[in-house]
């Protein structure tokens, strides 16, 4: 579903070495804020896309990117949108509930604040980050760092 293109090298965004470009999904398994669990094996199974966004609820750059992710592209149903933060879920559920108090089924917010499994896996540091992965799990797209506005929308509504 999802090509790199080199329009996108106009937006500072990061082209994956070719090693990186095929590098599957890892096995993750999550429990919801919602209180369900997330296994990331299921999403492949099922030949969903997914998006991982790790954020912070204090990140400026993280909440204008949230907000654009939300207006523009949430609606796609074939994406499973898995936001995942190291604040506390007593911190992120009201950044949420703000931009979106009735989350589709198609999104998962990840409070990792006992322990950083996926962010240590995706070697994030600070957010935000973006990685895209597409039906057969292989990473397609990344970016470490500030987005710019419409850019994640403009990738995966193609």
């Amino acid at each position: 579903i999802f090509i790199l293109v080199d329009d996108l090298k106009s937006h500072g965004c990061f082209y994956l070495k070719e090693t990186e470009k095929y590098q599957k999904l890892p096995v993750l398994k999550f429990n919801t804020m919602r209180g369900d669990t997330l296994n990331t094996s299921d999403i492949i199974n099922n030949h969903y896309s997914c998006v991982f966004v790790f954020f912070h609820p204090d990140c400026s750059h993280c909440r204008e990117e949230i907000n654009d992710i939300m207006t523009t592209c949430i609606t796609n149903n074939k994406i499973k949108w898995i936001f995942i933060t190291t604040a506390s879920p007593i911190d992120t559920e009201p950044f949420f509930s703000t931009i979106s108090p009735l989350l589709p089924n198609n999104v998962y917010i990840i409070s990792e604040d006992d322990y950083p499994q996926a962010h240590i896996l995706f070697d994030v540091s600070s957010p935000p980050a973006v990685f895209i992965f597409n039906t057969n799990g292989r990473l397609c797209w990344h970016r470490k760092g500030e987005i710019q506005k419409g850019l994640i929308a403009s990738i995966v509504n193609r």
